[in-house]
C-alpha cells in the first residue's frame, strides 16, 4: 500500500525511506550490517537514542554517518568491523553485492 513502511526504522537503509520500490538484496545487506552492529557492540551504528523522534530518526539515516564498528567497540577484529561497515554504505553500490559475498568475507576474517 502506498505509504506503509515495513520494518524496524532504524536498521532501514536510505533507500527503502527514499522508495520502498526500491528495495534490493543491497538492502538486505545493510539491515544484516545493522543487526551485526547491533549484536557485536550492543548499540545502534547511527547516533540516536530511545528518544530520537522519528523526524531525527529518518534524517540521521540519510545524513548521518555510521560510527565505525571498531570505534564502539575496539575488541571486535579490525578485518570484522571493515566487512559490517561496508554493509552499512549509504550508497547502496557501495555495499556487499551479495550476501554470500558478505559471509565468506566474513568467514575469511578471522
Amino acid at each position: 500500500m502506498a505509504g506503509e513502511m515495513a520494518g524496524t526504522l532504524a536498521y532501514m537503509p536510505p533507500e527503502q525511506l527514499r522508495n520502498f520500490r526500491d528495495v534490493k538484496p543491497h538492502s538486505d545487506i545493510y539491515a544484516v550490517g545493522m543487526t551485526a552492529y547491533s549484536l557485536l557492540s550492543g548499540q545502534l551504528a547511527l547516533n540516536l537514542t530511545g528518544k530520537t523522534s522519528v523526524n531525527d530518526t529518518i534524517r540521521a539515516i540519510f545524513e548521518q554517518p555510521c560510527i565505525p564498528l571498531q570505534q564502539r567497540d575496539p575488541q571486535i577484529p579490525p578485518r570484522v568491523c571493515e566487512i559490517i561497515d561496508r554493509a552499512l554504505a549509504k550508497d547502496p553500490n557501495q555495499r556487499w553485492h551479495s550476501a554470500g559475498a558478505m559471509r565468506n568475507a566474513l568467514l575469511n576474517a578471522v
